[in-house]
Order: C-alpha cells, then sequence, then structure tokens
C-alpha cells in the first residue's frame, strides 16, 4: 500500500497504527503520572520513536529502489536504437513499440519501419543474461569465420562487463534481501507485541503499566 508515496507492507502498517495506539497512551501517562512514571515513559517514547522511524526508514529505501528496478525494466522503452529493417534494409535510430521472443526465450525488442512501415524485431536480448548468451554465441561465430581477433577481444570485454555487473547487482540484491527479511521479523514481534500489550491495558486496566 502507498502512504505519501512510501510503499508499505500490511504488517507495517498494522504496525503503525499499533504505535500510534501505544504513544498517545505513554504520552498521556507522561503527563499526568509521578516522576517514577514520566522517567519511565520517556524511555520507553524513545524506544518507541526510534524503532518507527527506522521502520519508515527502511521502507523508504525500499519504496526507491523497486521505483529504480521499475525505471531500468522500462528505459529501453525511450531509448533510441540504431537498427536496420529487415525489408527494406533501411537504417534508423528507432524507439522500441513492442516486444518479441527470441528462439532462447529472451525478449527483443521491435520496431516500426518508418519507410516500409514492416513490424521487425532486432533480436538483440532486452536482459543482460539475453545480451552475454548472445554474445557467447556471436564470439563463437566470430572464431570460426576467423574474424579480426581486435573485434572478439572488444565483444569479449563486452560480455565481461556485463557478468561483472550483474554480479554486483546480485550482491547488491542479496544484502537488500538479507535486510528485508530481518525488518520483517522485527515488524512482525513489535506486532505481537504491541497487540498483547494494547488488549492487556484495555482488559486488566492498569493504567501505570506502560510495557
Amino acid at each position: 500500500m502507498n502512504t505519501e508515496g512510501t510503499i508499505y507492507t500490511s504488517d507495517e502498517l498494522e504496525y503503525f497504527e499499533l504505535i500510534k495506539w501505544t504513544i498517545d497512551y505513554t504520552e498521556n501517562i507522561r503527563k499526568n503520572g509521578n516522576d517514577a512514571d514520566r522517567r519511565a515513559a520517556d524511555n520507553y517514547l524513545k524506544e518507541y520513536h526510534d524503532t518507527e522511524a527506522k521502520i519508515r526508514s527502511f521502507a523508504k529505501i525500499r519504496t526507491e529502489h523497486l521505483r529504480e528496478l521499475e525505471k531500468d525494466e522500462n528505459r529501453h522503452k525511450d531509448e533510441y536504437q540504431d537498427v536496420i529493417c529487415r525489408k527494406c534494409k533501411s537504417s534508423f535510430a528507432l524507439k522500441p513499440v513492442g516486444e518479441q521472443k527470441n528462439k532462447q526465450g529472451y525478449m527483443c525488442n521491435t520496431f516500426l519501419c518508418p519507410h516500409c512501415k514492416e513490424n521487425f524485431c532486432n533480436w538483440i536480448p532486452i536482459s543482460n543474461k539475453g545480451k552475454i548468451e548472445l554474445g557467447v554465441l556471436v564470439m563463437e561465430d566470430m572464431e570460426k569465420n576467423h574474424e579480426p581477433e581486435h573485434k572478439i577481444i572488444k565483444l569479449k570485454k563486452t560480455n565481461d562487463d556485463l557478468r561483472k555487473a550483474m554480479r554486483e547487482s546480485d550482491e547488491t540484491n542479496k544484502i537488500r534481501e538479507n535486510s528485508a527479511k530481518d525488518v520483517e521479523k522485527i515488524v512482525k514481534e513489535q506486532v505481537i507485541h504491541l497487540i498483547a500489550f494494547k488488549y492487556k491495558i484495555l482488559n486488566d486496566n492498569k493504567p501505570m503499566e506502560i510495557n
């Protein structure tokens, strides 16, 4: 769910509702309790606010990452690419108009030729993984056909750079996944704790017990 631009999980939204009630209750204790109650309330309020801030901060970072991924996935749709029409052999710089799978199952961009109005595919995979596999096949053909070595080396460097980018992306995503699991665990534990606390307060009527 989206609140003020940040995407929150259902557990996080439940936590925010519970922590608001708990903070309001604790603020009332601080206002109306004795000195010991006020000191205890201050400590609890700091803990509540710090935990909530951490969860909101993580959700904001997660939202930004998800939106960056979405932009990356759709960036190719707005980029001009140098292509040659399969039918009339005319060359153009065109934006894609669609997508089509190649024989290996990778999605490739399709284009509309301004000259002959033919819809054609460039058969170059959109994903880095697909580009790497295509690069390997092209290098094999280049070696069989005894293409100049400098061309093969250049293509190999391109493939190596793509592999490196994929490894770094995978490592970053793994770190994010682990962080997400940690935060998810904290939120679930907090929800369980706050539900029990609220239930106790509402049913036991012990206003001085703030945790």
